[in-house]
Parts: structure tokens; sequence; C-alpha cells
């Protein structure tokens, strides 16, 4: 027997991004990907996919970076709600 349950929660990601990761977001890079135009921007698109554990690498328009270049310095749960399916 298999229970699921759907659990959200709130928290906060505390991310480190090398410059590299910011040159690499240019006019071409956004014509072929996504249009992010700020740091802040950048920062949530490559942090939320580094949160849900996809590195760097994986993520369309940073294959040509090393990992080492984004990393989660810190990560906190601040509220978890446990809600049981079916």
């Amino acid at each position: 027997m298999t229970r699921r349950f759907l659990i959200t929660y709130t928290g906060e990601v505390l991310v480190e991004l090398d410059d590299s990761v910011f040159a690499a977001v240019d006019d071409g890079w956004r014509s072929q990907f996504y249009n992010l135009n700020s740091p802040e921007e950048i920062a949530q698109h490559v942090g939320l996919n580094l949160a849900n554990g996809i590195p760097l690498t994986h993520l369309d328009g940073f294959a040509s970076l090393t990992n080492d270049a984004a990393r989660v310095v810190r990560t906190e749960c601040f509220d978890v709600r446990v809600i049981k399916e079916g």
C-alpha cells in the first residue's frame, strides 16, 4: 500500500552566483531562451532550479559554464503544511 501526501512549504534559499552566470545572459541568450533582464530575474531563475536539485549546467543556456559557478549556500524552511490526499 502506498500513501500520497501533498506538502507545501515557505522558505528561503541563499544562492551564490559567479559573474559568469550573469555574463552568459546577453541579447543572443535572451533571443533563444528566456527574457531575463535584471540580476534579480537571473538569480530567481537559477536559484529556483538549484533549490529543486537541478545543477546549473542542466539549465538552458548555461551548459558551457561549470556547476561551481552557482551554488546553494543555505536553505531555510519557515512553514510546512502536510495535507493527506485520498
